[in-house]
């Protein structure tokens, strides 16, 4: 693709860190520079003294709270249940908390759950002591609502 004033420069550069579509570059630097943050002389882009400014406070801002490294346990190891579905349980894990999320899904799953949502799952129970446990530990149990049904019941 052919990139005026300074753009294939800047793709060339860019491609060396990270992938980037031609688009979003050429857009992210129209809004750079429409904001003063960047300028274009004679083919070469330049930070201006906002751009500066802005970037060293980004660069102080505190970085957003990540969830703690966690060793996960695992309750299950692909059993297969012959107990009737009776259970749904619901959660809403917050993002911060993807990792547990992602490792409860997989448990659900694990314990024959089948998923109606990706945050609602039809299962058997009762639920495993170990696994509840787990929940509680992990400070997972106030985001999770469990609730008794049937297959019946499901619309």
């Amino acid at each position: 693709m052919y990139y005026n004033g300074g753009y294939r420069v800047v793709h060339e550069r860019m491609k060396e860190r990270c992938v980037v579509s031609d688009d979003a570059l050429r857009v992210t630097l129209s809004r750079m520079k429409k904001a003063g943050l960047v300028i274009n002389k004679s083919g070469t882009w330049s930070i201006t003294e906002k751009g500066r400014v802005c970037l060293s406070a980004i660069r102080r801002k505190p970085r957003p709270a990540q969830e703690p490294k966690l060793k996960l346990p695992s309750h299950t190891a692909k059993r297969v249940f012959a107990k009737p579905k009776t259970m749904i349980v619901i959660f809403d894990i917050p993002e911060i908390h993807r990792r547990q999320r992602a490792w409860l899904r997989v448990e659900l799953l694990n314990l024959g759950f089948t998923m109606l949502q990706k945050s609602a799952w039809f299962g058997p129970a009762p639920l495993p002591k170990e696994f509840i446990q787990s929940l509680h530990y992990m400070k997972m149990l106030h985001h999770i609502k469990f609730f008794k049904a049937t297959e019946a019941n499901i619309v």
